[in-house]
């Protein structure tokens, strides 16, 4: 049987730059035969963290998933989750997780996530409320590890940014364990093939620096023209290399970029419709809550919570 493989991502701020390509899309489409792959879109959280950007969500979703299609995940073979289309089974396996969640363990580890160093100023500007809220706190840090556990996932793919969720899960896990001896799978983590990817000026690339992967090409050329960090060049250099033998180890600032245009070519080829992206959602998503249910069950008998017809 093929281990259960998960990738997370968060669509709010649409289009994938090259960090998110080469730090786990590209991973996706190599192990995409060997595990039992699931992508899951948090556009719970995106609407919780950023409620300004709520009517946007949907379509950015959409727009990430066109993204994962065109650098060659087969969506026969990866199951694509949008976590509001699943939030009813989500909420309930969320809230038994929280009851084995010690609220110490949450308060130190909340300041240390970006909305955890937020200034109330940064925060109204983002239109949330001045201080944390409990919902936002607990998701923010426990919301992938309730469906982490609720998928009984064996691995975790990300970047070293997410790798914090591995203590989350086992944290919960370890408390479930002691408690109810409820046995699910020991998630571990696998860190993407190239985790820091550098901006044009060797930082490490976010949203604000990025090159984004669906961009015309001449938006291409343009940041690329702009790089002044000699460590960008070789680290993309090195990295098309890795991936095409007939690539020639190059560290020519010309030679690269033409190399990388036609790597990205794909992602300027015919999108898919909002109307097929929507069913491979609702598919996968139903796939999703299906899943989630078995174990919540399983876990609700451990911890002895009864079902009304059960007292008749």
């Amino acid at each position: 049987m093929k281990k259960r493989l998960l990738l997370g991502h968060n669509p709010v701020t649409g289009g994938r730059h090259l960090g998110q390509y080469f730090g786990s899309m590209i991973d996706l489409v190599e192990l995409q035969d060997e595990y039992n792959c699931c992508v899951i879109l948090d556009d719970w959280m995106d609407i919780i963290n950023y409620p300004l950007e709520k009517d946007k969500v949907l379509q950015r979703s959409l727009f990430v998933l066109n993204e994962f299609i065109k650098a060659g995940v087969d969506t026969n073979k990866v199951t694509f989750g949008l976590s509001t289309f699943f939030l009813k089974e989500l909420s309930e396996i969320f809230a038994l997780i929280l009851g084995f969640v010690d609220s110490d363990f949450l308060d130190s580890k909340y300041p240390k996530t970006f909305f955890g160093h937020l200034k109330e100023s940064d925060r109204v500007f983002l239109g949330l409320q001045p201080r944390p809220t409990l919902l936002e706190k607990s998701y923010s840090l426990y919301g992938p590890v309730s469906y982490t556990i609720g998928l009984n996932i064996d691995i975790f793919m990300g970047g070293h940014d997410v790798e914090g969720y591995i203590d989350h899960i086992r944290h919960v896990l370890s408390n479930i364990n002691d408690d109810t001896h409820f046995s699910v799978n020991k998630t571990e983590f696998m860190p993407s093939k190239f985790p820091y990817i550098l901006d044009s000026f060797g930082e490490f690339m976010t949203q604000g620096n990025g090159l984004f992967i669906s961009d015309s090409e001449q938006n291409l050329r343009n940041y690329l023209k702009e790089s002044k960090s000699e460590k960008f060049w070789k680290q993309i250099g090195y990295i098309l290399k890795s991936f095409d033998n007939e690539v020639k180890l190059s560290y020519d600032k010309e030679v690269i970029e033409n190399c990388l245009i036609e790597h990205l070519s794909i992602f300027r080829k015919e999108s898919k419709t909002n109307k097929e992206l929507l069913e491979i959602l609702y598919i996968g998503s139903q796939n999703i809550a299906n899943q989630i249910c078995c174990t919540t069950e399983i876990l609700k008998k451990r911890i002895g919570l009864l079902k009304l017809n059960e007292f008749d």
